[in-house]
């Protein structure tokens, strides 16, 4: 099995962020959980770009703050299995407190969908 593509991976933590995807014959449209989704449509036209987990920050930190929903003092935490990702992603000369959202991204995808990354 090979590693996801920064698309898949983006993709992915769109789902946990509690994005819909909805698949036609024609293409994909993501649409917010939010939105009263309409009985109609435009076929082809894209209503809502997802969020570039893989490349903004900004976008990757309203995603680090589904891990505030786990428990601190549990090692076994997703907070905890985050952090150690972060770590064995980061380059030796990038400390992981200044990770790129492509690392962070990938992190947090590893904890949510491990069996994405599975040899």
């Amino acid at each position: 099995m090979t590693k996801p593509t920064p698309s898949e991976i983006n993709e992915l933590l769109a789902t946990k962020a509690g994005w819909l995807l909805i698949t036609d014959s024609k293409g994909r449209h993501n649409i917010p959980p939010w939105m009263n989704i309409p009985k109609f449509i435009q076929i082809g036209e894209p209503h809502f770009d997802l969020p570039d987990y893989y490349n903004d920050l900004n976008a990757i930190h309203s995603l680090e703050n589904l891990l505030l929903d786990y428990e601190i003092m549990d090692s076994n935490s997703p907070r905890y299995a985050y952090s150690r990702e972060v770590y064995n992603l980061c380059p030796l000369k990038i400390q992981p407190f200044r990770a790129p959202a492509s690392i962070r991204a990938e992190a947090l995808a590893r904890v949510f969908f491990p069996t994405k990354f599975k040899e």
